[in-house]
């Protein structure tokens, strides 16, 4: 079952260091800005299912990773369950999903705020909550999430966007580091060209268990 908890970001002495002993971070990469009014975000912290209680023994939903407020979703599985999609899979899912919004690759990103090395204005920047984890939000092309969004020296993290979604909100993306898979949120149209791309995917609900 998935772990159901907050992470926290690691203590210093957990981060890779410089060989005078100063902690390493990665960098974000050009035209990828961080963003502190989190307005942009609200509607994803608003469409949520919350976890049922923990005495009720019942698994996280869906929804409680990916807004419950679309048409129709989809489970698209990692090659090889790595906890992002591979880069080929990432291209093959924005080259159908960006066919499926009017506001172009623009858009925005949500990364945890518990990956190691992080960029240390990650620290004090205000989060986006969502039940299991808290997040960033950056602002950039949707396109990079098929390669890097930081520069990190030493390759500890792929540090993978945990939500990511245009500016018309026409469908969204989201996963956690826990998963092997990711969820997609969209019109019937676009689940289904997405289904017909990745004929493993299965549809699901935003009431059923993350499994």
């Amino acid at each position: 079952m998935w772990a159901r908890r907050r992470a926290r970001p690691p203590s210093a002495a957990m981060l890779t260091r410089d060989g005078r002993g100063a902690p390493v971070h990665a960098e974000l990469v050009e035209d990828v800005t961080l963003v502190r009014d989190l307005t942009p975000a609200r509607w994803v912290e608003e469409s949520m299912v919350p976890w049922p209680p923990r005495e009720a023994g019942l698994a996280a939903p869906v929804g409680s990773v990916v807004p419950a407020c679309f048409a129709a979703y989809l489970r698209v599985h990692h090659r090889g369950g790595a906890d992002g999609l591979a880069p080929d899979q990432a291209g093959a899912l924005l080259e159908v999903l960006l066919r499926h919004t009017a506001t172009g690759d623009a858009g925005w990103i949500c990364v945890w705020e518990g990956w190691g090395g992080s960029p240390p204005e990650f620290d004090a920047a205000p989060k986006v909550s969502t039940p299991a984890r808290a997040h960033v939000l950056l602002r950039g092309s949707l396109r990079l999430v098929e390669t890097r969004l930081m520069r990190d020296p030493f390759g500890r993290h792929s540090f993978d966007p945990s939500l990511f979604w245009p500016d018309d909100r026409a469908w969204c993306v989201a996963s956690d580091t826990d998963l092997a898979w990711s969820y997609v949120g969209g019109s019937a149209d676009c689940i289904a060209a997405l289904a017909a791309v990745f004929p493993d995917a299965v549809t699901v609900r935003p009431e059923d268990p993350v499994v």
